[in-house]
């Protein structure tokens, strides 16, 4: 009946992307919600009817999304598939359907590579359930496409992160570029 993404972080952020990515793609009614509203507050944000969680966690141990999973699964409201870099953590053990994506692993304390390698996961997980497996087959260019704008852009990226001139950035977005 619904679909939920939920992380903590970086990680909510990529869930509001994601949601918006799946609903637009399959027509289901899909949200995002921080992990700590899911476990805290499950009323505000679960409907009557299945849901199916999408839990995010770059680590797969995050303490709130890990319990906010642990309480969705003990009081039965459906399905949990887990998007994670880690599946030998917590919260890989709580999915039904745990896609780990060790590519992604990082020590960094900011989510790049990470980041990146769980919303390539959540699009290929909108685009199986939308039933488009054209777009999914394409995605396996993605990798040179990335390539080709990093040496396109390297240059142009690295004077504008050397002038100290700059002191803010703002990036934007909506829907699936949320």
């Amino acid at each position: 009946d619904q679909v939920v993404f939920t992380g903590c972080g970086s990680t909510y952020y990529l869930a509001l992307a994601a949601a918006a990515l799946f609903q637009e793609q399959t027509g289901r009614f899909a949200r995002a919600a921080p992990a700590g509203e899911l476990l805290l507050h499950p009323a505000t944000v679960l409907t009557e009817g299945r849901t199916l969680l999408v839990a995010v966690s770059r680590s797969g141990a995050t303490t709130e999304t890990v319990r906010a999973a642990e309480r969705f699964r003990q009081e039965n409201h459906g399905a949990v598939i887990v998007l994670t870099n880690y599946g030998h953590q917590p919260l890989a053990g709580l999915a039904d359907v745990a896609l780990v994506i060790e590519q992604g692993q990082e020590t960094s304390v900011a989510q790049t590579r990470s980041f990146a390698s769980l919303y390539v996961a959540a699009t290929a997980l909108a685009m199986q359930a939308a039933g488009r497996d054209d777009l999914r087959a394409a995605m396996g260019a993605l990798p040179d496409l990335g390539a080709a704008l990093l040496e396109r852009y390297m240059a142009p990226a690295r004077a504008l992160g050397e002038d100290l001139t700059l002191d803010r950035f703002y990036f934007l977005g909506s829907g699936p570029r949320y």
